[in-house]
This record gives structure tokens, C-alpha cells and sequence, in this order.
């Protein structure tokens, strides 16, 4: 692999660099021209180290993955049901693509291509079967794949459309849940504790925090990636 003058090599100057860029821009906004030109190297380079931005965006999708049940639980306490972790979770990636829409265009991108969606995909199946199981004894983890990739759909299509007067990030949220829960055969009294427990929350400040959260990870694992104020 390739090492600058400064020690640092090529294909991290590059991930460093459409980092910044998607987080600023916008994935879709963001052009291999305007990568290389940030990076400070010859598209040849970047060709060799990722191929396209999509080779970027999955190791970022990558991370940003990791962990995201953990900090639900943190945030839900210690008492909280794993229905309730799930619906915290779920309510705060929802939140926090309507406070950035450059992540919002990473989520629904990341949604969106094969190779993230997969990834996502079966991390996520994980979870859910850890969770889940429970109320479908008969299910495998394989199954647990599939019915992620209806929930994971219906994930994309609420996070692409941007909360409104007449769509509220609560409406959202709660008809999200609504819909995974009758997924997944979750009994009515834990749907309904579960709703109650996550629009008694603060959801945007919990997203921000989250969020500010995400960017210093960013930051620290990828580069200097300053959080901009939303536009």
C-alpha cells in the first residue's frame, strides 16, 4: 500500500477525506473528482484502494453499526425490556436522520445499495433474534434476516421522507414501531409500554446527543469531521 511523505497512507487519506465529505456534501453530492482533489491524490489511487464511493461508504456504514443496541440500552437504563431498547433504538436512528440531512442521505443510501443493506441487514438480524426469539420460538436466525429486510425497508422509506407538519417525527416514530411490532408478534401490553416509555422521552435531545456522539467517534476514527450546523 501506498505511504505518503507524512506516514499516513494513501487509502486513509482517502477515507479520511470522503468522510468530511459525505458528512458536508451529501453522498450523493459527493464526486470521485472531489474526493481524489480532497485526498490529494490521482483517481488511479483511489481506484486502486476503493473502487467507488460505495467501497467508502460501507466501511463507514460499518462502524456506524457497531454498538448502536449498546447505546440504546444506556440510554433506556438498566430496567428497560428489550422491546423498549428496540423501540429507543429504533426512534433515535430515526431522529437523528431528521437533524442532519447529510446523514439522512447516508442512512437512505446505506439502506439503499446492496452491499451496505446486506451488511446492515445481518447485523441487525442478530439483535433481533437475541431480542425476539422469545415471541417466535419457531423462528431461526435465518428468519430473523428475512423479516429485517421488510423492517429495515420500512426503516428507509420513513427516513427518506423528511418529518413535516403533517407528518411529525412522533407520527413517525410511532407508526414505524407500530408496523415492526406486528412484525415480529410482539404481545399488545409490551407494544404499548414500549410506546409509552419512548414519546415520554426527549427523542431529539437524546438523538443529538447520540449524535454529537457518532461525530467525535467519526472524528477520531476517520479524520476531522466537523459537525456542521444543519442546513
Amino acid at each position: 500500500m501506498a505511504i505518503r511523505s507524512d506516514g499516513v497512507t494513501t487509502r486513509q487519506k482517502i477515507l479520511e477525506a470522503t468522510v468530511r465529505l459525505f458528512l458536508n456534501n451529501g453522498f450523493h453530492q459527493t464526486t470521485t473528482r472531489e474526493i481524489c482533489a480532497e485526498a490529494g491524490v490521482s483517481l488511479s489511487s483511489f481506484n486502486n484502494a476503493y473502487r467507488s464511493k460505495e467501497g467508502v461508504l460501507l466501511e463507514l456504514v460499518g462502524f456506524m453499526f457497531q454498538g448502536q443496541f449498546s447505546k440504546a440500552r444506556r440510554i433506556s437504563g438498566t430496567a428497560a425490556s428489550p422491546v423498549t431498547v428496540y423501540a429507543v433504538e429504533t426512534a433515535i436512528q430515526l431522529a437523528m436522520t431528521d437533524l442532519r440531512s447529510t446523514l439522512r442521505d447516508i442512512y437512505v443510501e446505506a439502506y439503499t445499495l446492496a452491499s451496505t443493506s446486506e451488511l446492515i441487514y445481518k447485523n441487525t438480524a442478530q439483535e433481533l433474534y437475541k431480542i425476539f426469539s422469545q415471541y417466535n420460538p419457531d423462528m431461526s436466525l435465518g428468519d430473523f434476516y428475512e423479516l429485517e429486510i421488510a423492517s429495515g425497508s420500512v426503516m428507509r422509506g420513513y427516513m427518506a421522507i423528511p418529518s413535516n407538519p403533517y407528518f411529525p417525527l412522533e407520527k413517525k416514530i410511532r407508526r414505524l414501531l407500530e408496523v415492526n411490532f406486528a412484525i415480529y408478534n410482539i404481545p399488545p401490553q409490551e407494544r404499548a409500554a414500549a410506546l409509552e416509555y419512548v414519546e415520554k422521552m426527549n427523542i431529539r435531545d437524546a438523538a443529538l446527543q447520540l449524535l454529537k456522539g457518532l461525530m467525535a467517534a467519526i472524528a477520531e476514527r476517520f479524520g476531522t469531521c466537523e459537525l456542521l450546523d444543519e442546513n
